[in-house]
């Protein structure tokens, strides 16, 4: 409807929330962040971009703040801007008015005047964005063996791949335990980024998957 592109779901890049850790979300507090489970749509060159992921977003986004049993929808439009739509997305209520919205479009579709929504149409030339052509700052976390020169190594992989690195932050030394590192990213395509953390991952230090969250600066 926004964009005059019909999206299969297959379509719809889709990825959940079980690689999240409460380190990540405690990471995210301290640099002015917060994870949010989003479904982002984006027309850019003639192309629709359509993903449902974990996200990072400012702590001041009007999105921050959308929690418990609330949705929202938010929209820049043209030429009134920013739009934010919330309200409750489960209970019993939120449910009933689902099944009657419904009702109401299968009941409609005989006559396209009562359509209590604007029409659709395909644009056309649109085409469908894949995940590996995303191109985003991400907030990468490894959990490694606390041995001298392993950071140089990482980097040096990342390097390699053409990943710039804002800033990097490490616990304490700790020669005898696995600490987390984390990264933070310069805009990269995501399948530069997957590319270079499989061969991290590989590395005799790296002690489990690095988590890579992608970070949004939306409108």
């Amino acid at each position: 409807l926004a964009f005059g592109k019909f999206i299969h779901v297959k379509d719809i890049y889709r990825e959940g929330i079980t690689h999240i850790s409460h380190d990540d979300i405690e990471h995210a507090t301290s640099l002015g962040l917060t994870i949010k489970l989003l479904a982002i749509a984006k027309k850019e060159n003639g192309r629709i971009g359509a993903r449902v992921h974990p996200t990072l977003i400012s702590k001041d986004h009007p999105l921050a703040s959308i929690n418990s049993i609330y949705n929202a929808v938010y929209m820049n439009t043209d030429p009134l801007g920013n739009v934010l739509l919330s309200g409750e997305g489960a209970g019993q209520m939120a449910a009933a008015s689902g099944v009657v919205s419904d009702l109401i479009n299968f009941a409609s579709r005989g006559s396209s005047s009562a359509l209590p929504c604007n029409l659709y149409s395909e644009a056309p030339g649109l085409r469908i964005q894949k995940i590996d052509q995303i191109r985003t700052k991400f907030y990468i976390r490894f959990m490694v063996t606390d041995k001298p020169g392993f950071l140089s190594v990482i980097t040096g992989i990342l390097g390699k791949h053409g990943i710039g690195i804002n800033s990097v932050t490490q616990k304490a030394h700790n020669p005898t335990s696995t600490v987390p590192v984390i990264m933070l990213t310069d805009y990269i395509s995501e399948k530069r980024l997957r590319l270079a953390l499989n061969k991290i991952h590989k590395l005799s230090v790296v002690k489990s998957r690095p988590v890579a969250i992608r970070m949004e600066k939306l409108q």
